[in-house]
């Protein structure tokens, strides 16, 4: 058994990341949404040598090119398609469970099965099963990273002990540029691990790589324009308002299945998953304050749990919530999990935890294949590009903000779309369209079909979803309300 932990769980953990998440890749539910779109454009406009774009489109925060560039990989080797998309940010995510995994085996014993089995449930929880896959501005590179980050920090010493503290440095502006969620997770083990050192070269090291890379990072982004601006965080105030939602928060958090902030049910079993989560997770924090009111525990333990505590506060400060927002929330409580599992003298436990927890886990994920969060597919999106370059229209108003991104992507560029706004993410598509209309190119209107009554003279219905209405105007655009001149 030792030879097969030694040699053969990192190869199991890659194959379960990948195996899981099967049904979903061959759903005939799958599409990329528009801002899955947006990043798989980035992606695009790097392998085609147009740009190397940081952050997402229109953003100063989000950055996002860890993710081009993983994508732009697979684009190279499968091609400009969705597939390329989700396959690259599956290998995003998978190289974060990799580190977790890593990091929970230098903090166990040797023989401990926790390392494998920890990893094991973390892959087949419901909470990461869409967005391990979910291309969205700077959210898997802040979970890869931050696992990184972590493994590096709680590493055992080495011959450059205050040296190893600079990647770590660096990493955690990465993380934060990436998605600043994550970083409240971060800053108990930082100080975990800076304390454990008791070396003042160690906190300085780190210290000159943070500030040096928020530096340069502030050097970029004063030079760039912001059509999105961050959200507004601030102290809601509502502490027991929050207090009350904070379980069905975390609960909607780990079923996985939602779109923005509207819930999609997949059945009792997912759901059953998500209650176990949350009630585990709550009696986890429960035994770290035990142990920490009798000193029963380690440092990292009661750090572990502030971690976690860290990630349920920042709601706090969230007015605008959505369940995403809690993405960071799995990955700390699988660790403190681990941490509580090796204080586990009844080594049968674990397989009783183990076999309660796969065959639900196996099925809950083959459920997900009837995850559905758009009234189309990709099938749908192909057809209705196919359908307009048959007309010869290269370039539409459409009327909704999320379809135009899914034209431009599913098209490849060769159909381009823009929406009613005059300024966008990414301006060229509007100046692109709007020239094509004033050099007389034929345009076309887009919108979704919402079994209305419409004028078949004017309008074409394509795959019963989309309609089709040819621009002849410019009065035509402005009623349907377009404007191309700012």
């Amino acid at each position: 058994m030792k030879i097969f932990q030694r040699k053969y769980e990192s190869g199991l953990l890659l194959i379960m990341c990948v195996v899981s998440r099967l049904p979903q890749l061959f759903s005939q539910h799958r599409v990329m949404d528009g801002d899955e779109c947006i990043v798989g454009l980035m992606a695009k406009h790097l392998y085609d040598g147009i740009e190397f774009p940081l952050y997402f489109y229109g953003q100063s925060y989000g950055f996002t090119a860890v993710e081009t560039l993983v994508i732009a990989l697979f684009y190279f080797f499968l091609g400009i398609t969705a597939l390329s998309v989700k396959l690259a940010m599956l290998s995003q995510w998978t190289s974060g469970v990799y580190f977790f995994y890593k990091t929970v085996k230098q903090i166990t014993e040797p023989s401990s099965f926790t390392p494998l089995f920890i990893s094991i449930v973390f892959i087949l929880a419901p909470a990461w099963a869409i967005w391990s896959m979910m291309a969205r501005g700077g959210y898997l590179t802040a979970f890869m990273l931050s696992n990184v980050c972590i493994f590096l920090l709680l590493r055992k010493q080495d011959a450059h002990k205050q040296l190893r503290f600079f990647i770590p440095g660096v990493l955690c502006v990465l993380i934060y540029e990436s998605h600043a969620l994550w970083f409240p997770a971060l800053l108990p083990i930082v100080f975990y691990a800076l304390w454990k050192q008791r070396n003042i070269k160690a906190v300085l090291v780190f210290a000159l790589a943070l500030v040096s890379t928020a530096g340069v990072f502030y050097g970029i982004k004063i030079r760039l324009g912001s059509f999105w601006p961050r959200p507004v965080t601030y102290f809601t105030g509502d502490v027991p308002g929050v207090l009350r939602e904070l379980p069905l928060r975390m609960y909607h958090n780990m079923t996985g299945s939602y779109y923005y902030k509207n819930i999609i049910d997949l059945g009792p079993i997912n759901n059953a998953l998500a209650l176990f989560f949350v009630i585990a997770l709550f009696i986890a924090l429960l035994v770290a304050l035990y142990l920490w009111i009798r000193r029963r525990g380690t440092a990292l333990l009661y750090m572990s749990a502030l971690a976690v505590v860290f990630i349920l506060l920042t709601t706090l400060y969230i007015p605008d919530y959505a369940p995403r927002y809690l993405l960071p929330l799995s990955g700390a409580a699988m660790f403190l999990f681990s941490l509580l599992m090796e204080r586990i003298s009844f080594r049968w436990l674990y397989g009783a935890l183990y076999l309660s927890f796969i065959l639900p886990g196996a099925w809950a994920f083959y459920n997900f294949k009837n995850y559905r969060c758009e009234i189309h597919n990709e099938k749908n999106l192909v057809s209705l590009s196919n359908a307009l370059l048959r007309e010869k229209i290269h370039y539409v108003f459409c009327k909704s903000p999320l379809l135009q991104w899914q034209i431009d992507f599913y098209s490849k560029e060769k159909v381009i779309a823009r929406y009613s706004s005059l300024t966008d993410r990414y301006p060229s598509y509007i100046n692109e369209v709007n020239k094509a209309f004033q050099t007389g190119k034929q345009t076309a209107i887009v919108d979704f079909y919402y079994a209305e009554p419409f004028d078949q003279a004017k309008k074409v219905l394509v795959e019963n979803i989309y309609l089709v209405e040819k621009v002849k105007s410019k009065e035509q655009l402005n009623k349907n309300g377009f404007n191309i001149s700012k």
